[in-house]
């Protein structure tokens, strides 16, 4: 065989084991890896009560105001930011409930910058409501499920304190 048949046959084994080693090695370290699940996963199973609810969903929504446990009173600002996702039309709704489950007050948030991205974006809030019965609280930012589908409800309680 010819000199430079040879070195191009050298050149195609040693690339082809280099090949073969580095997918061995992928497959090696991909066992080693948990698993994390899909952002559908994370949705479909967040608890409904977290030790930090504001950190609870921290990849797609942080609630910087108020946090959890905090005391509030009427009317009370919220401000945070969350995935562009969250919003439909720059907005996303959040209710407020007593301790009993009853709705006290709901109202939305607004995207404060472009929405239209799958990055963080800041969003802000305002809401009036009257000093239940109870002394705590539950506030729920919801995703704007435009579909409908309860499949794709994401919620984040936050508990707070009414003063």
């Amino acid at each position: 065989m010819e000199k430079r048949t040879r070195t191009l046959i050298l050149i195609l084994v040693f690339t082809m084991c280099m090949a073969i080693s580095a997918s061995a090695t992928r497959v090696y370290l991909d066992g080693l890896t948990p698993k994390l699940p899909s952002i559908y996963e994370i949705r479909k199973h967040v608890p409904l009560k977290y030790p930090k609810p504001a950190e609870a969903n921290a990849n797609l929504i942080r609630l910087t105001h108020p946090v959890a446990g905090s005391v509030i009173t009427s009317p009370f600002a919220l401000e945070g930011e969350a995935r562009g996702y969250w919003y439909f039309e720059a907005t996303a709704p959040f209710v407020l409930h007593d301790a009993k489950g009853t709705e006290i007050a709901a109202g939305y948030v607004t995207a404060i910058d472009d929405w239209m991205t799958e990055d963080f974006v800041g969003f802000e809030g305002d809401l009036e409501f009257e000093k239940p019965e109870t002394a705590t609280g539950t506030l729920v930012l919801r995703n704007a499920n435009a579909s409908g589908d309860p499949e794709r409800d994401i919620r984040l309680k936050v508990p707070v304190r009414f003063e």
